[in-house]
């Protein structure tokens, strides 16, 4: 059975709670209300009551002892009960899988890459035939920087889904509206639960509430999906025009660095070292991979 608070006070010598508390020095009726109500107990004063009495905070506040072998998961346990040659094997066979992944991985990123180079050919194709001649932004194709004309094609698809947006909340909302139109004899004030009835002058004052309510949320919806459906153009627009983002900058960065961290080290004077130069170089490369300067430290750089 768990231990409680009165039960360590007893063991510690104090059979009144008047003693306990006068050693602590704090009001009795302070204490009686730490025995009645120890999750009520300030951080503070449980952790002066734990030094005293040599024992967990999780005890004094009446919190179970946590078991930390419980927590080990069954594939952990049966780990631990290998052999450490079993163990080495094990840890073998997971990077492999692991490579697995990351090769599957890869193969995914290639063939969505490969789709939205496709949608790059038409988008920038529409985007040329768009330009009038003598135009400022044919000016921007013709005359302006790399950055210019890459934030004229963003802007293009960017004005190109709002109008195609438009289009798709119309399709989705309108025959909600009509039905609500038609068929709604009452409708239900959110603020105060008030059924209203069509009749009522406020109705379609509400009505209306409703319905712009529903087309933002669409919107809004719509939006989400063409963010990220642009980012992932222009990110094959920058792969195809070889523009270095801040992202691809700093990887560049992050390599030189390790590089020159590890690079200039033989193998075998510290092949801890080199090993970890390696992964964090290989991290680099993996699905969302990425490190700070922080990780370039190592525990013998002071």
């Amino acid at each position: 059975m768990a231990k409680n608070i009165q039960d360590l006070r007893r063991e510690a010598g104090y059979s009144s709670a008047k003693d306990f508390a006068a050693a602590l020095g704090i009001p009795q009726s302070t204490y009686a209300r730490y025995e009645n109500q120890p999750e009520a107990i300030p951080l503070k004063q449980a952790w002066a009551i734990a030094d005293f009495l040599g024992c967990s905070i999780d005890i004094v506040v009446g919190r179970e002892p946590v078991d930390v072998d419980a927590m080990r998961g069954e594939f952990q346990k049966y780990y631990d009960s290998l052999s450490p040659e079993s163990q080495s094997l094990l840890e073998q066979i997971a990077a492999v899988l692991k490579g697995n992944d990351r090769f599957r991985a890869k193969a995914a990123r290639t063939e969505e890459q490969a789709k939205f180079d496709k949608y790059l050919d038409f988008y920038e194709r529409a985007f040329f035939e768009s330009l009038e001649t003598g135009s400022e932004l044919g000016d921007v194709l013709v005359f302006g920087t790399e950055a210019e004309r890459r934030a004229a094609f963003e802007r293009y698809l960017v004005k190109r889904a709002a109008a195609k947006r438009a289009e798709k909340v119309a399709a989705e909302c309108g025959p909600k509206e009509d039905e609500l139109l038609l068929n709604a004899a009452s409708i239900i004030d959110s603020e105060t639960g008030e059924e209203i009835f069509c009749d009522d002058p406020r109705f379609d004052a509400r009505m209306e509430e409703i319905i712009d309510g529903m087309r933002a949320l669409a919107e809004h919806q719509y939006e989400e999906e063409d963010r990220e459906t642009i980012a992932k153009i222009m990110a094959a627009y920058d792969r195809r025009h070889h523009i270095e983002t801040p992202s691809i900058r700093r990887r560049k960065e992050m390599l030189m660095a390790l590089l020159d961290k590890y690079g200039k080290e033989p193998a075998s004077a510290h092949p801890e070292a080199i090993q970890r130069g390696k992964d964090l170089i290989m991290s680099l490369f993996a699905e969302g991979g990425d490190i700070a300067l922080s990780d370039l430290r190592s525990e013998d750089d002071d």
